[in-house]
């Protein structure tokens, strides 16, 4: 993987900075990770940015607010400038998250985590319960023109249709420091493909990390080989 000084670097958290966690706020961030981003960004003059389905701020959280630039909820909210702002014209969720956490209430094991556009069913401490919380998101989905539903690793998502990760680095790309760079995009699962079309329609390219079929061009064993090669690149002239 070859990240050139004028390039746009765009980064997924879970499992591609950070292995997954039995809980999101369990995540066991390495202690040099928030300064060597804060290095990328400088070598980058700002042009990069973390693409995440956390809500902002648990990424400042993790990260110390090292990074400036910051997709949120799969671009629901973003932080340019340093200003965030959520997408005005996202439909209600409120009725549709009452309707899943009543369905669900029963299942051990299995809980709710609400964001700012849409919520999130884990299940990776009872991955039995997998069939049962897609059928209850299938159902609860079926009448709805507004939302998606989404699969991760142990983690089911609702979002709002329209907001993914491609239409955040596509956001970014329209303005500076982003604009006129090549993007690239790194991230592990299914909902990083949109951030991996996207750079590549773009003249760009995405890095698969892990396992799994994928659009991407190039890819990644696994978290720390994500981490070498970022300090790579700041090793090289």
């Amino acid at each position: 993987m070859l990240i050139r000084p004028s390039d746009a670097l765009f980064l997924d958290f879970d499992g591609t900075l950070v292995p997954f966690a039995a809980r999101p706020e369990s995540v066991l961030v390495p202690p040099a990770l928030p300064q060597t981003l804060k290095r990328l960004e400088t070598a980058l003059e700002g042009a990069l940015a973390i693409v995440t389905g956390r809500p902002i701020g648990q990424i400042d959280d993790h990260l110390q607010r090292a990074v400036a630039h910051v997709a949120g909820e799969h671009g629901a909210v973003l932080r340019l400038d340093g200003a965030a702002r959520t997408n005005p014209d996202l439909p209600d969720i409120s009725a549709l998250l009452d309707s899943v956490r009543c369905a669900i209430a029963q299942l051990e094991g299995v809980w709710i985590e609400q964001k700012t556009a849409g919520f999130a069913v884990h299940f990776r401490a009872h991955p039995q319960a997998e069939k049962t919380v897609h059928g209850v998101l299938e159902t609860a989905l079926a009448d709805s023109s507004d939302f998606e539903r989404l699969l991760g690793d142990h983690v089911a998502e609702v979002r709002a249709k329209g907001v993914n990760k491609g239409t955040a680095l596509r956001q970014m790309m329209a303005r500076g420091p982003f604009a006129g760079r090549r993007p690239v995009f790194i991230g592990d699962d299914v909902t990083d493909e949109d951030g991996f079309s996207a750079a590549q329609a773009l003249g760009g390219f995405g890095v698969k990390v892990g396992p799994g079929a994928t659009c991407a061009l190039e890819r990644l064993e696994d978290c720390a080989a994500v981490h070498t090669s970022l300090a790579r690149c700041l090793d090289r002239p």
